[in-house]
């Protein structure tokens, strides 16, 4: 992925609001920044998808990744995209607290929005950690990264299951204490950033 120490060898670029991914009106539309490099052209898509686990939001979820993989269908032949952001993968549950049914985890969703992706020509990538998100009690795999699969990564090392990765994980999974990650969730966030680079 191009980063900020190489913006002087990019031709051109154009961001364009998509509010055809807004599924809610307290979300953000997602935005796509269009690059052109030398003679290559891709295309980053961030999204911010709807939160929650009812069956609304599941499914909010859902008619977003319709209309990711149908612009994915659009331009992938001549800008290759890249989609990252919060996608707030968290599942489907009736009910709430102890008496809620899992219709669908956040693992099955995760699964299931693979092998949506693998369909389309799209990857997503194996992060450093899975749980990208954590309020202290609450740890969750939310933020991924996904990419047509014309894209070659560099690997970045290797999870603690010995298989590659591609996308680093960088925020308060580095750190050990709970003190030290309740510090840095309250000082910058209880995100974790999301870094990969392209071949």
């Amino acid at each position: 992925m191009t980063t900020l120490q190489d913006i002087e060898k990019i031709d051109q670029i154009i961001f364009t609001q998509k509010r055809e991914f807004k599924a809610s009106e307290r979300l953000r539309p997602g935005s796509l920044i269009s690059v052109k490099q030398g003679k290559k052209f891709f295309s980053v898509l961030f999204l911010h998808t709807d939160s929650g686990t009812t069956k609304s939001d599941f499914d909010n979820r859902k008619k977003i990744w319709t209309k990711v993989f149908a612009l994915h269908r659009a331009i992938k032949k001549s800008a290759p995209l890249l989609v990252l952001g919060d996608l707030n993968t968290m599942g489907w549950a009736e009910g709430k607290g102890k008496k809620a049914v899992v219709k669908v985890s956040e693992a099955q969703e995760i699964q299931q929005l693979k092998a949506a992706a693998l369909k389309q020509s799209m990857t997503v990538l194996a992060k450093q950690h899975d749980q990208t998100f954590s309020d202290g009690s609450f740890v969750s795999d939310l933020d991924h990264l996904l990419a047509t699969n014309t894209f070659k990564f560099k690997a970045l090392g290797k999870r603690a299951d010995a298989q590659p990765n591609a996308v680093r994980v960088v925020g308060w999974n580095d750190l050990k204490t709970a003190k030290d990650r309740a510090q840095y969730r309250s000082q910058y966030s209880d995100y974790s950033l999301l870094y990969a680079a392209t071949k």
